[in-house]
C-alpha cells in the first residue's frame, strides 16, 4: 500500500467513525443491551464499511446502508448460541444517554421495569422499528424504505410496539 493509499484509508476511517459511530453504537446497544458487545459490533461494522467498495448516491444512502448492515450484524450475533444478553439498559454509556427528543411522545409511567428492559422484551420486529425510530431518528417512511416494506406496516409495528412498551411499563401482562 502506498503512502497516498494509506492516507486515504486513514481519512476514510476517521470520517466513518466521526459520522456514523454514534448511530451504530445506539442501534447495537438497543439490540444487544451490552456495552461491550455493542462496541465490538460497532468495530466490525466500521471495518466492513472501510473495506466496502459500494458507491453511495448520498450521505443518507450511506447512513441507511450502515444501519442495515448494523442490524444484520446484530441479528447474526444474537443468532449465535453462546450469546447471552447480560447488561442492563440502565447502564447506557454516557455518549448514548442523549436519546433523541422523539422519546417525549412516549408516556413513561412509574414502573418496576426500565424503558430499556421493556424495549429488550419486545419481539424483534417491534424492537427494530422502535430503535430505528427513536434511537436513529428515522421517520416511518424512511424506516419503510430501509426495511423494504410499506409505511403502513411500519406504523402498525410501531403502534404495536408502543402498546407492548406501555403495557410492560404499567405492569399489564399478556398471557
Amino acid at each position: 500500500m502506498t503512502d497516498a493509499e494509506a492516507t486515504q484509508v486513514a481519512h476514510d476511517a476517521e470520517r466513518l467513525v466521526r459520522t456514523h459511530s454514534d448511530t451504530i453504537l445506539r442501534v447495537c446497544y438497543g439490540y444487544l443491551g451490552s456495552r461491550e458487545d455493542a462496541q465490538d459490533i460497532c468495530h466490525d461494522v466500521l471495518l466492513k464499511m472501510l473495506m466496502n467498495t459500494t458507491v453511495f448516491e448520498s450521505e443518507e444512502h450511506e447512513r441507511a446502508y450502515i444501519i442495515r448492515t448494523t442490524i444484520n450484524t446484530c441479528k447474526n450475533f444474537l443468532g449465535r448460541a453462546d450469546v447471552r444478553l447480560t447488561d442492563s439498559f440502565d447502564s447506557f454509556p454516557e455518549h448514548l444517554d442523549t436519546v433523541t427528543e422523539t422519546y417525549t411522545d412516549l408516556e413513561l409511567p412509574d414502573s418496576d421495569i426500565s424503558l430499556g428492559e421493556a424495549i429488550q422484551s419486545l419481539p424483534p420486529a417491534g424492537r427494530e422499528v422502535i430503535l430505528l425510530h427513536y434511537w436513529a431518528g428515522y421517520s416511518v417512511k424512511e424506516i419503510a424504505t430501509h426495511l423494504d416494506t410499506s409505511p403502513g406496516a411500519i406504523s402498525m409495528r410501531l403502534s404495536r410496539a408502543r402498546t407492548l412498551l406501555h403495557d410492560a411499563l404499567t405492569g399489564v401482562r399478556h398471557d
